[in-house]
């Protein structure tokens, strides 16, 4: 006897990884209905005995895998795509008793640059909080210390002894944070400490200083004639120096010696004010600038001893001065490339001139930017003169438009408007329901001067025409009156539709002497019309695939055929879009008709379901109630006695929509077929047999006219060699004859006998 296995092998791999898989198979099972799968004890897969299965996992590929010759049976799960939500606790079950779990693990490499907190300059107390924040890698990766003290020749792996290391995964993406509590010795000066994932070249690195020697050296800027702006050099953590000295431009201005000596060539007008806190080593030495001039814009160097040097810079700013001056003409006609300028002082050091427009049909100024622009700067005596010459293609946008052109941090402001004449043309048409009235189609020409001819055609084929000198011919149908109305430079041509037909719609041009023309168009609606027809029976047997088609009147021009469906575990019918679809028009006489054709899978969740096909209104629709009929195969046992001539074994199919051949044989010996035409065929021991065929079932009936010993066995049933049953014929026989007991009657002193019976 063969013990009965059950096995469950998992996955594992990378997110986003592709074809993995994991397999439930069972061994030596004889007799189960249902092999499961659950994810976190919830239900994902079943498979039942006849080969039928059904799942809830979305992006998995579900095969089976049936042998019931040997007994083997397995459930795949193919995960097309790893996703995250793959991940987590399986477990199968047969029958629910049999039970063995196996894991999805989904894995995350570590994921960018971790990033340290920690200023590298340790001042003082040298006991640091400090800390590192990376993705590390799911579901085991790590954040690591590296470290190369100034003795070293590389970085070594360093574990700091008060650490607390925080992890949060989303989404297979895990996140930690590894935070520090360090007093960093005299060896860790200068030592570079580096951060980085495990198996991950990305890292962090702060240089350590502890106590570093700093130089500072802040300028500024102001107004010309400001009082109060400073230049201040300061140095810090120098344990020794000589001189500090200040230069303008590379010219010395000014020494402050270590023991408080302080010379100046600069005129009256500098301060010079030096601090020395030598218990703290720190000193300073500050110009400051009484009266702000021109000449004290300068570059400014600090130096110490001649080996340490830090420059800033002291700028004296001045305002904008006037009103910049536009040069561009106030009228440009038709539609000019046209180069313009603006001219002024925009203020100094950083001024700029910039635009700003107002639309006519805007109530403020907003900011523009022209593209083909040049810029031109003058910077002298702290002024600076600027001039914006601009290429621009002006269009319609900006007739009757305000520009400015404005210093930045200025109220003055110059500015011209914008008045364009171009030419133009515009044709508007007509777009609403068969039979609506006054519809009004116009064609207007503006800014002609000069123009002789305006017509009006319909599909290529002239139907108005309109002279300057006031000659108006049309082939328009009796529901059309045309007029002509002249203002100015402006002349509209008028088409009144008194009432819309099916015969006015097409696409209309409206052209002036060949050189300027528009299109429109004029568009016949109708409304949805009676009730669409589906074309689904609703009992779908066996192959649950299925073409069907709904057809009917869904208003002109494009109005369209919609799906609703209401499952059984629904209370409301809701929108469906079936994926294989075919939609067929047929537009006649501004009636349209939609043919709408499916191919679909039912699965078992349409069992029970309400299918309607709609008009776009919602008031009109076909429906459909869907019934799934499943195919089944069965095949009887027998028991009879020997010679008996009343044994029968019977094989029967249901709800086969098509099927080609029923074999009933045994121990792989075909004994009889029949075919799907009725013709029984027989193998070389013949077995009276019985068919019997009708629309969606057929029988196949073994009559044993003798029962032998011969005829005991297994048997199987099969159609199309695809779905198999199995089964027992059983011989039986009746006790025969009388039995014989060898045991005389007279039994002397040993009293120990063997009896055969």
């Amino acid at each position: 006897m063969m013990p009965r296995d059950l096995f469950f092998t998992g996955a594992e791999g990378y997110l986003n990884q592709t074809d993995l898989t994991a397999s439930c198979y069972i061994k030596n099972f004889t007799h189960w209905n249902k092999m499961e799968i659950f994810k976190e004890d919830e239900p994902a897969i079943t498979l039942y005995r006849d080969g039928e299965y059904n799942t809830s996992l979305g992006n998995v590929i579900v095969t089976t895998d049936m042998k019931p010759d040997i007994f083997y049976y397995a459930i795949n799960m193919l995960f097309t795509t790893l996703s995250c939500s793959d991940k987590g606790r399986y477990s199968c079950a047969v029958d629910g008793q049999f039970i063995k779990e196996a894991t999805v693990v989904v894995k995350t490499l570590p994921v960018g640059k971790p990033e340290i907190d920690l200023n590298g300059t340790i001042y003082g107390n040298r006991n640091v909080d400090f800390s590192c924040t990376g993705y590390t890698g799911y579901p085991v990766g790590k954040l690591k210390w590296m470290v190369q003290f100034e003795t070293d020749a590389d970085f070594r792996k360093y574990d700091f002894f008060n650490t607390i290391r925080e992890q949060h995964e989303t989404n297979c993406y895990q996140k930690e944070k590894k935070t520090v509590n360090h007093e960093f010795g005299i060896k860790w000066n200068g030592a570079r400490l580096r951060c980085q994932a495990e198996n991950s070249t990305d890292y962090d690195e702060v240089q350590i200083w502890l106590m570093p020697r700093d130089l500072f050296f802040n300028g500024g800027q102001g107004f010309e004639g400001s009082t109060g702006l400073s230049a201040k050099c300061s140095i810090q953590n120098f344990t020794h120096w000589n001189t500090i000295e200040i230069l303008k431009n590379d010219i010395s201005v000014v020494t402050y010696t270590a023991n408080g000596k302080t010379t100046s060539n600069l005129d009256s007008g500098v301060s010079i004010i030096p601090t020395s806190k030598p218990d703290d080593f720190y000193y300073d030495v500050e110009l400051q600038f009484n009266n702000l001039r021109c000449n004290d814009e300068a570059t400014y160097t600090c130096n110490v001893d001649n080996a340490f040097a830090k420059q800033t810079l002291v700028t004296v700013n001045t305002p904008p001065k006037g009103k910049p001056t536009i040069n561009l003409k106030s009228e440009l006609y038709d539609n000019w490339d046209v180069t313009f300028s603006c001219h002024g002082n925009s203020g100094y050091p950083n001024g700029s001139l910039g635009w700003k427009v107002k639309y006519e049909k805007a109530s403020e100024f907003i900011d523009f930017e022209f593209e083909n622009i040049n810029r031109q700067l003058t910077d002298s005596n702290c002024q600076r003169t600027e001039t914006l010459e601009v290429k621009h293609l002006f269009s319609l946008d900006w007739n009757g438009a305000i520009i400015r052109c404005q210093a930045r941090d200025s109220e003055e402001f110059g500015e011209v408007q914008i008045w364009l004449v171009p030419k133009g043309i515009s044709f508007t048409g007509a777009d609403d329901y068969l039979g609506t009235k006054n519809l009004i189609s116009e064609c207007i020409i503006q800014n002609f001067t000069v123009w002789h001819q305006l017509t009006v055609t319909k599909d290529n084929k002239p139907i108005v025409t309109l002279l300057n000198n006031g000659s108006l011919t049309h082939s328009l149908p009796d529901n059309i009156v045309v007029s002509e109305e002249r203002k100015h430079l402006q002349v509209a041509l008028s088409m009144r539709l008194n009432e819309l037909k099916c015969e006015n719609e097409g696409n209309y041009i409206c052209s002036v002497d060949n050189e300027l023309s528009s299109t429109t168009n004029i568009k016949v609606k109708t409304e949805p019309k009676g009730m669409p027809k589906l074309d689904l029976n609703g009992n779908i047997y066996g192959n649950k695939d299925v073409i069907f088609s709904c057809s009917g009147y869904p208003g002109y021009p494009d109005g369209k055929l919609k799906w609703q469906v209401k499952f059984e575990r629904d209370t409301n019918f809701r929108d469906y879009e079936f994926t294989n679809t075919t939609r067929v028009y047929d537009d006649k006489g501004c009636e349209h008709f939609e043919t709408v054709t499916v191919r679909n899978l039912f699965t078992i969740d349409w069992n029970g379901a309400k299918l309607r096909c709609l008009l776009p209104s919602n008031t009109e629709y076909a429906e459909a109630d869907i019934w799934l009929m499943p195919r089944d195969l069965v095949l009887t046992n027998a028991v009879g006695l020997l010679n008996s001539k009343t044994t029968q074994m019977k094989c029967s199919i249901y709800n086969f929509t098509t099927w080609g051949q029923i074999e009933i044989y045994k121990k792989n010996d075909s004994f009889v077929t029949l075919t799907s035409d009725g013709k029984v065929n027989y193998a070389s021991k013949k077995v009276p047999s019985t068919p019997n065929i009708n629309a969606l079932t057929a029988d196949l009936e073994l009559n044993f006219d003798q029962l032998s010993c011969d005829d005991e066995g297994d048997y199987a049933c099969s159609v199309d060699g695809m779905f198999t049953k199995s089964s027992s014929l059983i011989v039986k026989t009746l006790p025969q004859g009388k039995p014989r007991l060898d045991l005389q009657s007279n039994i002397f002193s040993n009293r120990k006998c063997i009896i055969y019976l």
